[in-house]
């Protein structure tokens, strides 16, 4: 994991695409270290600071992305209006090991960003409406949660991540704006 500084913070170096462990399917893993709670610390930090320099809406990020080997992504709070007042994300929530248990038959299709991706691609790709995917929370605690459109979206995004299944392997089409970010 690479880390730099970005306004004063320690961030971790985001991989494009391409990197070999975004291919790779992370196992579950249980016990959470003091240096793992740091790194986790820095991962948020990642994801708010990455929105704000790259003015990207930035909504989740999955450990491989950065090059940690673990099974868990952040999400950051969906409600889309409150970050525009605020102007920055105010709640990120953690999942630990989680696993998509139910799927619904319903597929909508979504238009997605990836932060792995160059900031000017977006991907279709066709998913289930509303999901339940099972998770441990910090505590260890097992949790579930149900999950339709938006949120249900992201949270098979950041699942695939964990899977080794990229968004360009599940797209429809890709576009290419026309000028990157």
């Amino acid at each position: 994991m690479q880390k730099y500084l970005l306004n004063g913070f320690e961030v971790f170096k985001i991989l494009p695409i391409t990197h070999d462990i975004l291919k790779k399917k992370i196992h579950e893993y249980y016990n959470f270290t003091d240096k793992e709670e740091e790194n986790l610390s820095i991962m948020i930090d990642t994801l708010r600071l990455y929105e704000k320099a790259s003015k990207i809406q930035a909504l989740a990020l999955a450990a491989p992305q950065i090059g940690w080997e673990k099974r868990l992504f952040i999400c950051a709070d969906l409600n889309l209006k409150q970050r525009k007042k605020s102007k920055h994300i105010t709640k990120v929530d953690v999942f630990l090991n989680p696993e998509i248990i139910q799927k619904s038959n319903d597929l909508i299709q979504s238009e997605e960003n990836c932060l792995s991706l160059p900031s000017n691609k977006t991907a279709f790709v066709m998913r289930s409406s509303k999901i339940v995917m099972k998770f441990y929370n910090l505590l260890g605690s097992e949790q579930f949660v149900e999950a339709e459109g938006l949120q249900a979206i992201i949270y098979q995004h950041e699942v695939d991540h964990l899977d080794g299944i990229t968004v360009l392997q599940k797209a429809s089409s890709i576009i290419e704006n026309d000028q990157e970010c």
